[in-house]
């Protein structure tokens, strides 16, 4: 299992690095396209540095407004915080992360 955690890390670094690697060649272009120089390639790093940023500090928040998820708490989801708060403690992730409930129609109708 943990294998399979330290593959899934390095492969998300190699993912951003490649990411920000492509925007850099972007930058680049543009830069040269315009004139700019070496300011397109500054241009896109910090863009590529923000965009990087902002993914890994707000990802989940994003994917849970994306998704129209509302908040859920003990009151009104019991059932969905006694059964995350043993998986989170197997993994020693802590429980007061982030937990949505995503609305969507039953496969059934």
């Amino acid at each position: 299992m943990w294998d399979q955690i330290s593959s899934n890390k390095l492969r998300s670094a190699a993912l951003v690095a490649v990411f920000v690697l492509f925007v850099l060649v972007i930058g680049w272009a543009f830069g040269q396209a315009t004139d700019w120089g070496w300011g397109g390639l500054v241009l896109a790093l910090v863009v590529a540095f923000v965009m990087a940023w902002g993914a890994y500090w707000y990802s989940d928040r994003i994917v849970l407004s994306m998704s129209r998820a509302r908040p859920v708490d003990r009151d009104t989801e019991p059932y969905v915080v006694n059964t995350i708060a043993p998986t989170s403690s197997r993994i020693r992730r802590p429980t007061r992360s982030r937990r949505g409930v995503i609305p969507s129609m039953p496969p059934s109708r």
